[in-house]
């Protein structure tokens, strides 16, 4: 799924285009946009890559859960430890 971010581009669709420079995105031009979508196995929250499952670095009671969210946090499975 494409992220809100896009830039022109003027290469044809499908064709690898320069995004948001963040590891965990592909960026490709889509109807003259360049467009950045997250894999099924990350999120990107304020700007930064995390794994699935990663914690929040601030709270762990809330994880990357890829399936649920990709650009939020999500609770934590029921019985987590959350302890920082």
């Amino acid at each position: 799924m494409p992220s809100s971010r896009t830039r022109t581009s003027k290469r044809p669709n499908g064709a690898t285009c320069v995004g948001d420079g963040l590891a965990c995105t592909a960026s490709t031009c889509q109807s003259g946009l360049c467009q950045d979508a997250s894999p099924s196995t990350s999120c990107v929250i304020s700007g930064v890559c995390y794994a699935n499952g990663a914690a929040n670095p601030t709270n762990p009671c809330l994880v990357c859960n890829s399936a649920a969210s990709k650009n939020t946090w999500s609770n934590a499975a029921v019985n987590t430890a959350c302890t920082s």
